[in-house]
């Protein structure tokens, strides 16, 4: 049976690690391989609101005890220019505290960590650390700044060969792309203590209507969105441009209705009224 509100969606995925920063802690710490012994969250007053827009960000911006900013996210599709995006972003948060006459070594360490249930790269590693280096030497530049990418399909273990290895990291991974009770289950039945209580928070959503619905809607607007993205590609449009011509709109709509998209969500992703939608 599907999940309604499962970890491999994002509004999931951020309810989970802002309501339970121990559980955030942890997986921060196998991520980076340090103990993380305390964290403060510095983006967890989001409205219910924008659990509905189509293109809002559900990161976890956090600081640590010794001032180090690390960023989480997942991604559920890749829109063409992530990679690009991910390098602008972590560069954004890296140089966001540098006032004029500070000294340069004071600007505080900064990680960006992306969980992506797609792959980006070539390579069949699931995890890719990026970092600027001197490519005649492989000399790191400096490693305070540095993007973490985890591929969730290229993970390579299963439940079973899980419980043999017990990696920790790897139960987070797993654990992340869970969209049914079998799988939520089964993840369960690994017996660690801070996955059985991230299981614990997923049933705890799925029983609480009004999480169940702000799942619903933010996975409806994913869907829509990914429809409408696929629809600029065919059209030979580039998706880091808003889609605002009207005959495109048009066509993007009628392939929406065509898979039954709700009519408030179509008008939200292509910004036509209902009355030019139910014209269609």
């Amino acid at each position: 049976m599907e999940l309604v509100c499962k970890p491999k969606l994002d509004v999931v995925f951020k309810a989970i690690f802002t309501e339970n920063p121990d559980l955030l802690a942890d997986f921060v710490g196998l991520a980076l391989e340090t103990e993380i012994e305390d964290l403060q969250i510095l983006n967890n007053d989001i409205l219910p609101e924008s659990y509905n827009e189509k293109f809002s960000r559900l990161d976890i911006l956090v600081k640590t005890k010794g001032g180090e900013k690390i960023n989480v996210e997942l991604q559920n599709s890749n829109k063409g220019n992530f990679k690009e995006r991910s390098v602008f972003y972590c560069s954004k948060l890296y140089t966001s505290d540098l006032q004029s006459g500070k000294d340069y070594s004071e600007i505080a360490k900064t990680v960006c960590i992306n969980i992506l249930q797609f792959n980006l790269f070539d390579s069949e590693n699931y995890r890719s650390t990026v970092l600027p280096i001197i490519k005649e030497t492989g000399e790191t530049l400096t490693d305070r700044w540095k993007i973490i990418f985890f591929e969730t399909p290229k993970f390579p273990e299963d439940i079973e060969s899980l419980k043999v290895t017990k990696n920790r990291l790897g139960y987070w991974l797993t654990f992340f792309s869970v969209g049914t009770e079998e799988a939520l289950v089964n993840v369960d039945n690994l017996n660690d203590k801070e996955i059985k209580k991230a299981v614990s928070v997923v049933r705890h959503m799925n029983a609480d209507e009004r999480m169940r619905e702000i799942a619903r809607n933010r996975e409806d607007a994913w869907l829509a969105e990914k429809l409408s993205l696929a629809e600029a590609k065919k059209e030979g449009i580039t998706t880091g441009i808003e889609l605002g011509e009207q005959n495109t709109m048009l066509r993007v709509a009628k392939n929406m209705l065509t898979e039954r998209i709700a009519i408030d969500v179509i008008e939200k992703v292509t910004g036509l009224t209902q009355n030019e939608l139910l014209s269609l």
